[in-house]
């Protein structure tokens, strides 16, 4: 090459730099304009008191509040005592904050919901920046029309619905890098960064990254569908990339293993059985309008979360150049081809439960359907930036898109708005404007004078901002609007005092009635019983509903129904309750602003001995099962007497057409504490029904729900009586009404019997390690208020001893009789297996890297010589000629 011709590659070259530095340099500028108008509008913290823990995402606030004290605490990512009396950690920070992004929450020790914050304000910029990257990466110029639609990459409807929801983020980040990774694997032969990226999305979040995968064999499909050489040619390309394709993809998911693998096998049982059900339907077909509805601005908002349509905004404009795309004659038959079979696939799988479960990894989801949505987004945006870099020739075709999305829009709302009345006309009437004014400044823009047109652009800049700007003010609002960080930083302030009560190393439970948020136990880092997640152990949760807690779905909570046989047993030593609590006869050691701090005395140790291993019968209701329990910690025999004995009451059921009523009378002792077990109702399943209830507190209504089986009567007024007003569903009903005594004398007898010499101290090494000392005259086997789980590994003095399940839900094993030091270590399985695969992959990843190099510098250096011969001059002049000897 010529020193011309190098001079000219090299100011080539820098013009293309300039040019993507110019375009990321927009990109932030537009993002950030947007970031402000957000805060500005919706007093986001830290610039204003609302925050983004709204919806599901007291689950991803308390599971950051956990991450954190891993750093902090003896607390690690194995196990957790902060989730439903203890459970593996492993899936749940896989599902939920193994972002790499979390790691800088160690900087917010003292504040984590700013760090919380900071968080998502960076996570919008690198959504934004990641897209300018694959348009830099395409074409080079146009550095505003990428900027612009980069930045409404970042706000477009799905980000703003879900910007609760911060583990999906990271693939709606991820995925045009992971094009971009794709494009250069099957263009390039280069699959290094297609790898790394795939990689990261799978860890970062396995549910989002396996939507990643199949979108990427989607792209893969779409790229190998060339048809412009014919129907051979697509069979070329599949055998010339297939291999490449799928091994590189493969080693990807590989890389995770170390994770992945263990974080699977972590799952309850429950969950793993619907991984692989196909499931139902998960949503009634949609009508088209209903779908084209979701491309205008509001029209996903959080009360519709239930029964949620596709959240595919992308803003007007762009909606507006995709139909310039397909009107536009400049652009090839076959790519529009190729195009509308991309974007028809997705709605497809929108409209088609069965494809739909699919993408979902087989999994029905009750709320917060289409979780992949955020792809036709993606490709929405990308088809509008080609429509930009290939404009038609002539106006009228931009004209045409124009009243194309007229035509729509009028559909849409003469149709769709009677079924949704919440729409308001202010941003249906922005959008209107935005359209009709879009395409206007489209036509003067590009086809006008050239002095005329930058500053053209920057209005139609203004036009895609005020327009995004306006659904994600809408959407996002919707959520945030009555949530206050002062109330989170309130509630810490009384979970931190109750902490200080706590012994040092040791296991302490907290019970908390009326918690800020369903995982507080996870966010503020303390042993409760409170949790909610779609990684949680069911058969734990049952059984913590059976004691008289409660529990729905994937959801648990301390409550003050709950006997205090329940307390004793789990250990609960400290109730934080907002009221009196006068149902149990707890110390008040504390009140933080208006919560009153219990203590209760009687709480049992973490570990202690039994007299056998209890076979439940699930034919008992919950107060016998708590007898047969207790029967069993009795090593010595000693209590001939259940801590519940079955009450005497009369029952009047009196039925008026669809209402059946029974009134419940008891006669007792002043002093005698009653507790009822309701059987499953209709009724129950809503929320918050109430029914009358007189006792020693005078009127009051009981409230009573399905996530609850027992709840407290109380004790009698002064003349001995109890009346409750129970409504049922039928008569039938009140067969299933059990109503006990709970024999105080009798729970004193068995804790004082158990504190006296059957407990040991547990000491807290880690949050997955424990250790004690075990010193019995005979054999004894230990009940523990533990999950049972198989990561758990007990040794005595270094010996491996079998754990065993007791009560169908906690953890028991035999120690021999002497003096013994116990441990018990909790391994998440598969962990050993996971971290083998991912450092073999890793090693294949370097080697084969390592080779392809070597390869590539080998053709580079045999080209070079190559080159060099072609360019050798040829001596001119006489040629010396070999000559024969003489004679010869």
């Amino acid at each position: 090459m010529s020193n011309n011709n190098r001079r000219k590659a090299a100011e080539g070259h820098d013009r293309i730099r300039r040019s993507r530095r110019k375009a990321y340099l927009l990109t932030v500028v537009f993002t950030l304009v947007i970031v402000v108008i957000l805060n500005q509008r919706l007093g986001m913290y830290p610039f204003g008191d609302h925050h983004l823990c709204y919806s599901d995402a007291d689950q991803y606030y308390g599971f950051y509040g956990y991450l954190m004290s891993t750093f902090f605490s003896r607390n690690n990512l194995f196990y957790s005592w902060s989730m439903a009396l203890g459970n593996g950690m492993l899936s749940t920070y896989a599902y939920y904050t193994a972002s790499p992004l979390n790691l800088l929450l160690v900087f917010f020790r003292k504040d984590l919901m700013l760090g919380m914050q900071v968080i998502v304000f960076i996570r919008t910029f690198l959504i934004s920046l990641s897209f300018c990257t694959l348009l830099n990466y395409c074409s080079p110029g146009r550095e505003v029309e990428k900027a612009i639609l980069s930045a409404s990459y970042a706000f477009i409807g799905y980000t703003a619905f879900y910007a609760w929801n911060a583990s999906w983020m990271d693939g709606v980040a991820l995925l045009p890098l992971m094009v971009l990774g794709l494009k250069k694997l099957l263009d390039r032969r280069q699959k290094l960064f297609y790898i790394l990226i795939l990689a990261l999305a799978v860890f970062s979040n396995f549910y989002i990254g396996y939507m990643l995968c199949a979108a990427s064999l989607v792209f893969y499909l779409i790229y190998c569908m060339n048809f412009r050489d014919g129907r051979a040619s697509v069979v070329r390309r599949l055998k010339g990339t297939f291999y490449r394709y799928a091994g590189s993809s493969i080693l990807g998911v590989c890389l995770t293993m170390a994770l992945v693998l263990p974080a699977y096998l972590g799952i309850p049982k429950e969950r793993k059985k619907e991984l692989v059900t196909m499931g139902s339907v998960i949503l009634p077909q949609f009508k088209p309008n209903e779908f084209f509805s979701m491309f205008f601005s509001g029209t996903a908002l959080l009360e519709d979360s239930a029964d949620n349509f596709p959240v595919i905004f992308v803003g007007i404009l762009p909606f507006v150049l995709v139909l310039v795309y397909f009107l536009n004659r400049k652009i090839r038959t076959d790519e529009k081809i190729r195009t509308a079979v991309m974007l028809l696939m997705l709605v497809i799988s929108f409209e088609i439960p069965f494809i739909n479960t699919a993408w979902h990894g087989f999994s029905v989801n009750h709320w917060f359907n289409f979780r992949y949505s955020f792809v036709f987004s993606f490709m929405m945006l990308l088809i509008a930036y080609r429509s930009l870099t290939k404009l038609p020739e002539k106006r009228r075709t931009i004209l045409a898109a124009g009243g194309v999305f007229l035509l729509i829009a009028l559909l849409v709302f003469v149709v769709f708005r009677t079924d949704r009345i919440r729409l308001a006309a202010v941003p249906l009437a922005i959008d209107l404007v935005c359209g009709i004014a879009g395409t206007a400044l489209l036509c003067v823009c590009y086809y006008g004078r050239a002095e005329h047109r930058a500053p053209l652009r920057m209005l139609l800049c203004l036009l895609i901002i005020v327009n995004v700007s306006c659904n994600a003010v809408i959407v996002t609002g919707s959520g945030t609007e009555a949530k206050s960080v002062r109330e989170i930083h309130a509630e810490q302030e009384k979970i931190e005092r109750a902490k200080q009560y706590c012994a040092d190393g040791t296991i302490t439970r907290i019970g908390r009635s009326s918690p800020l948020g369903r995982c507080e136990a996870s966010m503020f880092a303390f042993a409760g019983v409170e949790n909610y997640a779609s990684t949680e152990n069911r058969t734990t949760l049952r059984m913590l509903k059976r004691l008289g807690l409660g529990h729905r779905l994937v959801w648990s909570e301390y409550t003050r129904h709950a006997p205090r046989s329940t307390d004793d047993f789990l250990g609960i030593r400290y109730i934080l309750y907002d009221y009196e609590l006068k149902d149990k006869p707890y110390e008040v050691l504390d009140t933080v602003n208006g919560t009153q701090i219990f203590e209760n005395p009687d709480a049992l140790s973490l570990i202690f001995e039994t007299r056998e291993l209890y076979e439940d019968d699930e034919r008992d209701n919950d107060f016998e099962f708590q007898n047969g329990f207790y029967r069993s910690f009795d090593r010595d025999r000693l209590i001939d007497a259940d801590i519940f004995e079955k009450a005497e009451y009369d029952m009047e059921v009196s039925e008026a057409g669809e209402n059946c009523l029974a009134k419940i009378t008891i006669e007792a002792s002043p002093s005698d504490l009653f507790y009822m077990q309701l059987p499953e109702m209709k009724r129950m399943d809503e929320l918050n029904y109430r029914s009358s209830l007189h006792n020693y507190l005078g009127d009051k209504e009981m409230e009573y729900t399905s996530a609850r089986d027992i709840y407290s009567l109380g004790k009698p007024d002064e003349e001995g009586k109890i009346v409750a007003e129970i409504g049922l569903d039928s008569a039938s009903d009140r067969l299933g009404i059990e109503i006990y005594r709970l024999r105080e004398d009798v729970l004193s007898a068995y804790v004082r019997q158990i504190q006296k010499d059957q407990s040991v101290d547990v000491e807290e090494i880690t949050s997955s390690h424990l250790k004690f000392e075990s010193d019995r005259q005979q054999d004894a086997l230990y009940t523990s208020s533990i999950p049972y789980d198989r990561g758990w590994r007990v040794t005595v003095d270094g010996r491996k001893v079998k754990t065993q399940e007791n009560a169908g839900c906690f953890l028991s094993f035999p120690v021999e009789a002497g003096k013994h030091t116990v441990e018990l270590r909790y391994r998440p399985e598969g962990l050993g297996a996971g971290i083998a695969v991912s450092v073999l992959t890793l090693l294949i990843l370097v080697i084969s890297e390592y080779a392809a190099r070597l390869s590539r510098n080998g053709d580079r250096n045999a080209s070079k010589n190559k080159n060099r011969k072609k360019a050798r001059p040829h001596k001119r002049g006489k040629t010396q000629e070999r000559t024969r000897p003489a004679g010869n």
